[in-house]
């Protein structure tokens, strides 16, 4: 979403259909932005009880589909209208479809240890197995702190055995792989892309 992007309404199942082929695979997960955005448009506000049910309710159709978790942004608007409990009922919703929650951190740099824990909590409270997307610290302030996080100060808020389930992981982008087979189609040959798409949309197995 974005100024002068064009937001036509359907449903999950039809943008599955209409997904364009690709290279690659696609799993699917139903954001917090767009379900936020059906049911309030851009307010900077909590939800009511009413709007709350409606996005839970959009979260658990997209999941029975097919959809592979729920995600959210908290770091750019929408997203970062929602509080935290708006967010955890979400990562409720996928714990209950036995689906997967990812998110983005709330803050990287100055609040990011809070960012963290704030994450935590929900996957503690909810049971849901989940991520929290590219981890870093931004800004020079910051330098240092990934060591404080994973294992100095403050660790032992993050130690608890329910947080197993919780991956944390720094991902990078795949340079200088020289051949990519999707499907049993070449997608990349000697360093270059073939332009061939073999790629399907996955649907999660209810």
């Amino acid at each position: 979403m974005g100024p002068g992007m064009a937001l036509a309404e359907t449903s999950f199942p039809d943008y599955l259909d209409a997904f364009p082929r690709t290279a690659v695979n696609v799993a699917t997960q139903v954001d917090h932005n767009t379900l936020r955005v059906a049911v309030m448009g851009l307010d900077n506000r909590a939800p009511t009880s009413d709007e709350q049910a409606a996005m839970e309710h959009l979260a658990e159709a997209a999941l029975d589909v097919g959809a592979f978790g729920v995600s959210s942004g908290p770091f750019t608007a929408p997203g970062a209208y929602a509080r935290p409990a708006e967010l955890e009922a979400l990562a409720g919703v996928a714990a209950r479809r036995g689906a997967a929650y990812a998110t983005h951190l709330r803050d990287e740099a100055a609040n990011v240890l809070a960012a963290v824990d704030e994450v935590i909590a929900a996957a503690e409270r909810t049971g849901a197995r989940t991520r929290i997307v590219h981890v870093k610290i931004s800004g020079t302030d910051g330098w240092g702190g990934a060591a404080h996080r994973q294992g100095r100060g403050r660790a032992p808020t993050r130690a608890s055995p329910r947080l197993r389930s919780l991956s944390l992981h720094n991902r990078g982008h795949p340079l200088g792989i020289a051949h990519v087979l999707v499907n049993g189609v070449a997608v990349i040959d000697a360093g270059t892309r073939t332009g061939a798409r073999p790629g399907h949309v996955l649907r999660r197995a209810a």
